[in-house]
């Protein structure tokens, strides 16, 4: 089976090879191209950059925030980050806590609603 021939006319053709070179060909409309794709090129650069320093920067903030957790001695923030951060069972967490299973449960029920309070709109 034989490829199908193209269907460019032989004008077509020339001015595609003018447009593909590279400027050799006197194209200023492939000059205006290539200016509009650089400064868009820039200003995505510029975009990415500023978001992975607000990434960074929320990154940051969770890890401070993990430390503080881990470092504080109230007994819901010790229950919050054996649960979610340390993924325990709750099984684990009342072994080590002394506390019932039903405790814990309830417990995290009222941490849960905190932060549901918490991250409310006003």
């Amino acid at each position: 089976m034989t490829q199908p021939k193209s269907t460019m006319g032989e004008y077509e053709r020339e001015f595609d090879k003018r447009i593909s070179v590279g400027g050799k060909g006197g194209s200023k409309t492939n000059q205006i191209e290539e200016y509009v794709i650089r400064a868009e090129e820039e200003k995505i650069a510029q975009r990415l950059d500023e978001a992975k320093r607000i990434l960074e920067d929320r990154l940051l903030l969770l890890k401070n925030k993990e430390e503080d957790l881990r470092k504080s001695k109230n007994n819901d923030d010790v229950l919050y980050t054996m649960r979610y951060i340390d993924h325990m069972r709750v099984r684990d967490i009342s072994r080590k806590t002394h506390y019932s299973k039903s405790q814990i449960y309830r417990r995290l029920d009222y941490i849960r609603g905190k932060m549901k309070d918490a991250t409310k709109w006003e």
